[in-house]
């Protein structure tokens, strides 16, 4: 009996984060910090390399769109999070980032 608990010791706990949450990461930058306190208008995350990243984020700009952007190699694609709504892909990003803007 001792020795399985010895293995279990040896186990990651699964309620352990692998890293730093987002909210964490954002509170130790002090660029997003800034954000973090002011109005947003949503968060983009998604992998930099995302054939559609560079629009995305050239929309939310043109759209002067105020977000978070956190880059994630882990996600497939680019997704935004905004009041009551998730858009994926460019096109209905695109379609949020306007309606965004028209209501501002």
């Amino acid at each position: 009996m001792p020795e399985a608990v010895e293995r279990d010791q040896d186990r990651p706990d699964a309620r352990t984060s692998p890293g730093p949450s987002l909210h964490e990461r954002v509170m130790a930058n002090p660029d997003t910090l800034h954000s973090y306190f002011n109005t947003t208008e949503g968060m983009l995350t998604g992998d930099p390399a995302h054939q559609d990243m560079n629009e995305i984020l050239r929309v939310l700009d043109d759209n002067r769109i105020i977000y978070l952007y956190d880059p994630d190699e882990n996600r497939p694609r680019p997704t935004f999070y905004s009041p009551g709504k998730i858009s994926i892909g460019l096109a209905e990003i695109s379609q949020a980032a306007r309606r965004l803007s028209a209501a501002s």
